[in-house]
């Protein structure tokens, strides 16, 4: 099946495709979907039929990426909890110029260090401010609305 789906999705545009989830870590059960990275060349758009396909009776998932957005997991925190470990398990399907297999090197060569530690602390930092902040609104809004409410009840 792998073969039918490189000659399905590989097409020109596409740098390299990849198993990741259960499949490429071989914890597949019966109804598990199968995940294909598809990492796209630069200044390509998305593969054409990213999304979901049932493919011999199989759920078969195809998303994007680039290089430049794989190389963002190695220093932006947030991607880096969400991609790292299935870019390490991965399972290249096609790969000519070996892009994607430098990609996993480094996946697998990475480690969480101090630098990223502190990326990861002002993320989350600017993000708790985000969501203060929207909690703040709501409930000036919802303070706002009870106002009203219970002064047109009270006229």
């Amino acid at each position: 099946m792998f073969e039918a789906l490189t000659a399905r999705f590989f097409h020109p545009g596409v740098a390299a495709l990849a198993l990741v989830g259960s499949f490429a870590c071989g914890d597949a059960g019966p109804f598990s979907d199968m995940d294909l990275l598809c990492v796209m060349e630069n200044d390509v758009p998305p593969h054409p039929e990213a999304g979901s396909h049932l493919i011999e009776g199989r759920l078969v998932v195809l998303s994007t990426t680039t290089l430049p957005q794989l190389a963002a997991a190695f220093v932006q925190p947030e991607m880096a909890v969400q991609m790292i470990a299935g870019l390490r398990s991965a399972r290249i399907l096609i790969d000519p110029q070996g892009q994607f297999a430098a990609v996993q090197t480094q996946a697998r060569a990475f480690v969480w260090n101090a630098e990223m530690q502190a990326r990861a602390n002002t993320y989350a930092a600017s993000e708790m401010v985000g969501w203060i902040e929207e909690v703040h609104f709501d409930q000036e809004q919802f303070s706002i609305r009870v106002t009203r409410t219970f002064s047109v009840i009270g006229e």
